[in-house]
């Protein structure tokens, strides 16, 4: 699978993060992440601490895969 790079100005991160903060409010989650197909975790919103979220993305990715999406 030939890797891409995902380029994202600063005005688009903006409008993602704020989707991902209203989805986050209405699932009451206590955390909501946003990850790209390879793994790569985008941004994230609620209790982060204590929490390697980028290992759980990369795993969540390969949960993703493994499992035909």
């Amino acid at each position: 699978m030939a890797g891409s790079d995902l380029v994202m100005y600063e005005e688009e991160f903006k409008q993602i993060d704020e989707e991902l903060s209203k989805l986050h409010e209405q699932a009451n989650a206590k955390l909501t992440f946003l990850v790209d197909k390879n793994g790569q975790l985008i941004t994230t919103v609620g209790e982060t601490e204590n929490l390697d979220t980028t290992s759980l993305a990369s795993l969540t990715a390969g949960n993703i895969a493994a499992t035909g999406g």
